[in-house]
């Protein structure tokens, strides 16, 4: 059903361009990735923890989301991000405690989201979303939208959420875009095994 987001049809026009920042929002980023260290601009850690905007151990989830949006092409290894040529910018706001749980507060996020886009960020990914609505993120978020980019305005992304349900905070807000998973017959990818064309997958 030509579901996928025609990443290749899309790379016989652009492959982006160095002075695109992707800044990934998140619980860090491996500084020392064979796939990403060579398009890593200088990052930021809002924990105070002075990881540069690296993670703590193995936590793998802002690795993962630099790694779809512009990890290395045509170098043997990993993945190609899809937008090849951009550059990532490690934001780091969370960490992971012992259970697995996000360990940040509202202050933090917003630290992040303002130092993003003040040091050069074109596009501010959050692969995260939930908790009740604060001031001090919306406030960071509408600055990013007006001020980012030199006064031009940075896009700022947010996940919908992974529960199959209503769009999830900072998601919903009419500033940002929202961003949900689907499955290979183009509809909302369920939380759990999904069947699409009498395949199941996770």
């Amino acid at each position: 059903n030509d579901a996928d987001i025609d990443a290749p049809e899309a790379w016989d026009r652009t492959t982006g361009s160095s002075s695109v920042i992707i800044a990934v929002i998140d619980e860090g980023v491996d500084l020392a990735h064979e796939d990403l260290s060579s398009k890593l601009v200088a990052g930021y850690d809002a924990t105070g923890l002075g990881s540069g905007g690296g993670p703590s151990g193995d936590d793998a989830h802002g690795t993962n989301v630099g790694g779809l949006a512009a990890a290395s092409s045509s170098n043997g290894l990993g993945v190609a991000g899809v937008c090849q040529q951009c550059r990532i910018m490690p934001v780091r706001i969370a960490y992971s405690d012992i259970f697995g749980y996000w360990v940040t507060n509202d202050a933090t996020i917003a630290n992040g989201i303002t130092w993003a886009y003040q040091n050069g960020a074109s596009i501010l990914n959050n692969s995260w979303g939930g908790g009740l609505e604060a001031t001090v993120i919306n406030t960071a978020i509408s600055n990013a939208k007006t001020l980012g980019r030199g006064g031009k305005g940075s896009v700022v992304v947010f996940s919908a959420g992974n529960s199959n349900s209503s769009v999830s905070y900072p998601a919903y807000l009419d500033s940002v875009i929202a961003v949900v998973a689907s499955n290979l017959c183009d509809q909302r990818k369920k939380p759990i095994a999904d069947v699409c064309n009498g395949y199941e997958y996770w």
